[in-house]
């Protein structure tokens, strides 16, 4: 995982991202949900979705509720990686190891997956 140090470096990061999964699953990234904030919006990102056809779906700015999911498991990051430095006592300067050990931790946790409707949701 790559922490940002700006908003300017997200899109080459999500390029990067996307050639990554492609490889990993063999799979093509479909969508890609973000919302109207400038670092998603930039016309190269529209022109570099377009051509490797992936449907870009912009949710309101500033309400995470409309992406639940996802903003909850941001939450959670957060609220482990926090956790983490106040109960070791560390400093603040350990923040992004902290977040990618709680992301490590996260992604090794079993999840229940609902099927409805043909869709799969995890829980």
């Amino acid at each position: 995982m790559v922490l940002l140090k700006s908003k300017n470096e997200a899109e080459e990061q999500l390029k990067s991202l996307i050639k990554h999964a492609k490889v990993e699953t063999s799979c093509h990234v479909n969508f890609f949900r973000s919302n109207s904030s400038g670092e998603y919006s930039l016309d190269s990102l529209k022109k570099y979705f377009k051509l490797h056809g992936v449907h870009h779906e912009l949710t309101n700015p500033d309400t995470p509720q409309e992406n639940g999911s996802a903003e909850q498991v941001n939450y959670t990051i957060l609220d482990i990686a926090h956790t983490m430095i106040k109960e070791l006592d560390l400093p603040e300067s350990f923040w992004s190891h902290a977040v990618n050990y709680a992301t490590y931790i996260l992604n090794r946790v079993p999840t229940h997956v609902i099927e409805k409707d043909n869709i799969k949701i995890v829980t």
